[in-house]
């Protein structure tokens, strides 16, 4: 259910293109925390229904996350003549893809000159990565970075709740990776070692959503354990039914990831799971090497198997590491407190111009469980 917000609230908007991952993460969980926060009228939806046109029409502020189709950019249109403010939300460098990224085609044919119409409508743009800024304030003047962020305490009840579960694979160290073949090549760098680790007696490999083939075909099935995707509200639930020990973030050095954020360091670091990651800039400006994280130099096998080797055989280290991550996400990437920085931004753009142009110059950065039908249409 939707929760009561006092009369004349601020009313947003969000128009998600997906409701996992970016949609997740920079629309429908700030929706959220503004709603039972600061009780901001929040409604997420993924199509243009006529209930969210009738919302659309008496909401402040209308944010569309990556869209691309014609008709959302008419919709775009029609609201801005109505003196609405339009937030275009987007968290990849679309115009540095890798060319086996799956969607590279798509982007190269006409994808990035959808992007760019609306983002030239746009108000104000949001990104998540000062990278990423930088790639946009090429087409626009207005962008503000507001960092992903996590909410440990969430993860803390997760945790509490499947305590009286029984341990996986007793007496395993296990070294888990989550996400979807679009990191394949990011994988690459790290997969040699996770072969050779999978060899060792002590050692699991976990893998949750996509399983490259060299894995599949290389690691005896035994050795390998493998988790399907889930629906967004089980995500947080299936993390935790991991049980990790160590967690890997490897990303190959190029212009693409280095405009990504440190979603995955957050994720590992909110269920206490210390990460083993590549030395690229997401990590490289989040991780403080050997304190809470290890930073893998020069992104190569030699020592990537030497900083696995290492942990696996010494459980106080990634313990340390562990307790070390978890406060670094509690201090600088909390969503309670992060939410603020959306707030700011949301309240300065309905208040004007001038107001929205000053926080946008200036670059802002921000640094209990969802209700049943929080990723339906209504942000609950």
């Amino acid at each position: 259910m939707r929760r009561d917000v006092p009369p004349g609230s601020l009313r947003v908007l969000y128009l998600l293109a997906d409701q996992t991952g970016c949609g997740w993460y920079r629309c429908l969980m700030p929706g959220i925390y503004l709603r039972n926060l600061y009780g901001v009228d929040a409604m997420a939806a993924t199509s243009l229904s006529d209930a969210v046109r009738a919302f659309a029409r008496e909401a402040d502020i209308l944010v569309f996350q990556r869209q691309l189709s014609g008709s959302v950019l008419d919709f775009l249109h029609e609201h801005k003549t109505m003196g609405k403010k339009i937030v275009y939300e987007i968290d990849d460098d679309f115009w540095h893809l890798p060319v086996k990224n799956p969607v590279y085609r798509y982007y190269q044919a006409d994808g990035l000159a959808r992007l760019t119409r609306f983002i030239q409508v746009a108000d104000i743009v949001t990104v998540s990565t000062e990278p990423l800024r930088q790639v946009v304030g090429a087409m626009h003047d207005h962008v503000v970075v507001l960092p992903n962020a996590v909410d440990p305490d969430l993860a803390d009840a997760i945790v509490a709740s499947r305590h009286a579960e029984p341990a996986r694979s007793q007496g395993m160290v296990r070294i888990g990776w989550s996400g979807s073949n679009f990191h394949e090549g990011d994988l690459d760098c790290a997969i040699d070692a996770l072969i050779a680790m999978a060899k060792r007696p002590d050692v699991q490999l976990v893998f949750f959503g996509w399983v490259p083939e060299r894995i599949e075909r290389e690691v005896p099935a035994v050795k390998v354990e493998k988790h399907p995707f889930v629906i967004t509200n089980n995500y947080y639930h299936a993390m935790a039914a991991l049980r990790l020990d160590i967690g890997v973030a490897p990303l190959r050095d190029n212009r693409f990831n280095e405009a990504k954020s440190n979603l995955k360091y957050l994720e590992y670091s909110m269920f206490r799971v210390p990460t083993v990651a590549s030395p690229i800039y997401p990590y490289a400006r989040t991780i403080t090497d050997g304190e809470d994280g290890v930073l893998v130099k020069k992104n190569r096998y030699q020592e990537w198997l030497r900083q696995l080797t290492r942990l696996v055989e010494d459980r106080a280290e990634r313990e340390r590491l562990a307790r070390n991550a978890y406060a670094t996400v509690r201090e600088r990437f909390h969503l309670k407190t992060a939410v603020r920085g959306w707030l700011d931004l949301y309240s300065s753009l309905q208040r004007g111009p001038d107001s929205a142009a000053f926080l946008a110059h200036r670059g802002v950065a921000s640094v209990g469980p969802p209700a049943d039908g929080a990723w339906s249409t209504a942000v609950c």
